[in-house]
């Protein structure tokens, strides 16, 4: 949103700075606009079609910001100069160029040099040309998906393109465009799942029963193991290096295998959390569960109920995270000097007391102490206290949230009028902050 209210003042600006040009002597308007697009090529989009035709304007652009070719005149998109240019900061750009340049070798060539993807805006002429598509996977393995279906099928193309994947998600691996053929050659095999062991998923069904190939997956990538034939799920020599990779992988094994100690100590020491998808009877082990603690003190969450009401657990699960009073037992959220530990640290802990201690005044002001927004977890009747009122709009307790009841009672008081004129600088300030960064922002 922030962007585009810019982008909005920003056009304002240039727009009012040309129609009032003419009136203001010794202002030049190129040099402006100059300035402006040097900081940004894309507000070529805001200005009149003469500048949009002006070649040098236009140059000054695209060499910001190679998108903005999309801006300039049909001429100038017709421009060899201009969108030379233009691709030598993006790739991309090729697809703003006029339908010519598409087909054009030495244009395509510099632009899927810049960037893989550029392949997409090629000719089909240029899609089916070696030099280009070896060019273009070489920069991004993923460009492959653009090339044709005979380069798909070429060796040499193929392992380029796996071995410069730029893909930055899961859901877009070079082996997904590769041929058929190729998918059933051990090397692209390999290599595919070295790159990404998600990249199993688009073998064929042999490699999914091949332990070594299995293992090297789940190396890579632990969620891998969902992909492979279900025997590994209860294979403990491929689950303990996916949980190694990818403590969650526990989710997806075996019965059996979630309840073997030396499987779910590896998960939960690298990732407590994880201890959720144990066995019952491992959620009651306390090596196990003070290991999970250990690295995680939310894990308390999954622990049985026997154990959240231990005291050495509950007391080391507060220790690495307050808000862990959530899960332990209520003898413990009732516990007056345990709730207080808690809200120290973070008071929103205050959630989580026992009733009676979110009716304590002492319990509710120390929450209210570092942040307002504890009011709400305070007791209907601590809630309707002026004083507690009053304290809570003091540490930033939004006015706006207090009952009408509760609004109409401390409007009177002085405290609240001081807390008011206080908030009311401060908001002044910030809001001065914001435009002196704004400003800053535009010139």
């Amino acid at each position: 949103m922030s962007s585009l209210i810019n982008s909005i003042c920003l056009k304002r600006k240039l727009e009012d700075l040309y129609d009032n040009t003419n009136e203001i002597n010794n202002i030049n308007y190129d040099k402006i606009i100059k300035l402006f697009i040097l900081k940004n090529g894309l507000l070529l989009e805001y200005l009149p079609d003469n500048i949009k035709n002006n070649s040098e304007i236009v140059n000054i652009a695209v060499s910001q910001n190679g998108y903005a070719l999309q801006f300039a005149s049909m001429e100038l998109r017709n421009d060899c100069n201009i969108v030379n240019t233009a691709i030598n900061n993006n790739g991309i750009a090729l697809l703003y160029a006029s339908e010519k340049f598409r087909n054009d070798y030495i244009i395509v060539y510099k632009a899927v040099s810049n960037n893989g993807l550029a392949l997409k805006y090629a000719s089909n002429e240029l899609k089916n040309n070696y030099s280009i598509v070896l060019e273009a996977v070489k920069e991004h393995g993923c460009a492959l998906e653009y090339a044709s279906e005979d380069l798909k099928n070429n060796l040499t193309i193929a392992l380029t393109a796996l071995k410069n994947s730029k893909c930055k998600c899961d859901d877009s691996l070079p082996i997904q465009y590769i041929s058929n053929e190729l998918r059933n050659n051990i090397s692209i095999a390999i290599e595919s799942i070295l790159m990404n062991g998600y990249s199993i998923e688009y073998l064929p069904e042999i490699y999914k029963n091949n332990k070594k190939l299995v293992l090297l997956a789940v190396l890579n990538k632990g969620y891998a193991i969902d992909l492979v034939s279900e025997e590994f799920l209860d294979d403990e020599e491929v689950v303990s290096i996916a949980i190694q990779n990818e403590p969650h992988a526990l989710e997806i094994v075996s019965e059996r295998l979630k309840d073997n100690e030396i499987i779910v100590l590896s998960a939960v020491i690298n990732d407590g959390l994880s201890l959720g998808y144990a066995s019952d009877r491992l959620k009651n082990n306390k090596i196990i569960v003070n290991q999970a603690i250990e690295n995680n003190g939310l894990s308390l969450e999954y622990v049985s109920y026997e154990l959240r009401d231990d005291y050495n657990i509950v007391i080391k699960a507060i220790n690495r995270n307050s808000m862990a009073l959530e899960f332990a037992s209520y003898r413990f959220q009732d516990n007056i000097e345990l709730v207080k530990y808690c809200i120290k640290n973070n008071s929103y802990s205050l959630a989580y007391a026992s009733p009676r201690l979110q009716n304590n005044i002492e319990i509710v002001k120390l929450g209210l102490l570092n942040n307002g927004n504890a009011y709400q977890f305070a007791s209907i009747e601590l809630k309707n206290n002026v004083s507690i009122a009053l304290k809570a709009i003091q540490n930033n307790y939004p006015f706006n949230y207090l009952t009408i009841e509760m609004k109409e009672r401390i409007k009177n008081y002085r405290s609240y009028k001081n807390i008011i004129n206080k908030n009311s600088k401060q908001k002044i300030i910030n809001i001065l902050i914001n435009i002196s960064n704004d400003i800053e922002k535009y010139l």
